[in-house]
């Protein structure tokens, strides 16, 4: 598989997967940069608050595009698409994803949400 199709399959989970999935995918040092009233949040509170939220049901990644900057760092940054159960309509946001890779697997060390407008 290459590097492209890995680092979307693995955001298609962050979308839709628990806390035990971010628990075993986060770097140590992760920093999350959700839209407000989440916030800036670390590895342990993006955790807890994946733990406590209703997941994604459905994520589209459109345009999704990679930069590598070193043979163990990469960026995913995409256009999502995205269902709540309950929820009238997607999520719309640009995002941005950076991946290192350590004993053999990637794990997410920064994400960044900008909703679009009406998101």
């Amino acid at each position: 598989m290459d590097l492209e199709s890995q680092l979307v399959e693995l955001e298609r989970r962050f979308w839709t997967g628990g806390a035990e999935f971010y628990r075993e995918n986060l770097t140590e040092s992760a920093l999350m940069a959700f839209p407000e009233p989440l916030g800036l949040m670390g590895r342990e509170s993006a955790i807890e608050a994946v733990a406590q939220a209703p997941r994604w049901e459905k994520v589209e990644l459109e345009e999704a595009r990679v930069l590598r900057f070193a043979p163990d760092v990469a960026a995913l940054a995409y256009k999502a698409l995205a269902w709540r159960e309950g929820k009238e309509g997607p999520y719309s946001a640009v995002v941005s994803s950076t991946y290192v890779r350590g004993a053999g697997a990637w794990r997410l060390g920064f994400h960044q949400q900008t909703p679009a407008p009406g998101a």
